[in-house]
């Protein structure tokens, strides 16, 4: 695989050493206009953006059953899915073009085109540390060498109050090869952004955690990936 294809790398730490990285890739949602900096302050939550209006989960899912999602490296045909082993229990339409490629300990992601330069991915993963949405987005923004927008809150995902905000690392795009910046971490390691990339973190507050849902893709082919990745977002259904 190219280093350039990557965006995000999950290091799997195990038996005291550094198993070789699980890639993984994402994409972000384009932020409402505020006036605003562009860049997250601590602190100033809702200073800037106004929240999207809920968005309506698509009266046909609720006559479809949910199939489980195949294995790693398998084509997704068209229809809805979750997969059973993630918790909480999330649902998702999918459309043609879609491949489940990424599964590790409290994360997996469909993606387009794995392994190209401006492949585009929906991940789900559970956050460890924080305890709250808010609490997770500050740990992020205290990180460095990242860019964050300005955070929105609201009925972002399923009716369910998140917070949502775009991250890049500040390393130049055309960084080669790819600079990682840490972001998040999950059960399974430390998730990590490259440069190039531009990632959409939507953080929801579950029982006993924080819910991420990731969407990334190539800053240079960004509209692309917005087109394509809306549609899996707005469908997700969240079983808590």
């Amino acid at each position: 695989m190219k280093a350039g294809a990557l965006v995000l790398s999950l290091m799997v730490l195990a038996c005291g050493g550094a198993a070789p990285p699980t890639t993984m890739r994402s994409f972000p949602l384009e932020l409402p206009s505020s006036g605003c900096s562009g860049f997250y302050v601590p602190g100033a939550l809702t200073a800037c953006a106004t929240p999207p209006a809920p968005t309506p989960t698509p009266t046909p899912t609720l006559d479809r059953p949910a199939r489980e999602l195949p294995m790693a490296g398998s084509p997704v045909q068209p229809g809805r899915y979750t997969r059973s082993a993630f918790q909480p229990r999330v649902e998702f339409d999918v459309g043609a073009g879609w491949i489940a490629e990424q599964v590790a300990p409290g994360f997996f992601d469909i993606e387009d085109e794995p392994g190209s330069l401006d492949v585009v991915a929906v991940q789900f993963a559970n956050v460890v540390g924080p305890d709250s949405a808010v609490e997770a987005l500050d740990e992020i923004a205290a990180l460095p060498n990242l860019r964050l927008s300005d955070p929105i809150d609201g009925e972002l995902v399923d009716g369910k109050v998140g917070i949502r905000f775009e991250v890049e690392t500040t390393d130049p795009a055309d960084t080669d090869p790819p600079t990682f910046r840490p972001v998040l971490t999950v059960p399974a390691g430390p998730i990590s952004i490259a440069s190039g990339r531009r990632l959409q973190v939507t953080l929801v507050d579950i029982e006993g955690g924080v819910l991420a849902i990731l969407v990334g893709g190539s800053i240079a082919d960004w509209d692309h990936a917005l087109a394509l990745a809306t549609p899996v977002v707005d469908s997700i259904t969240i079983e808590d």
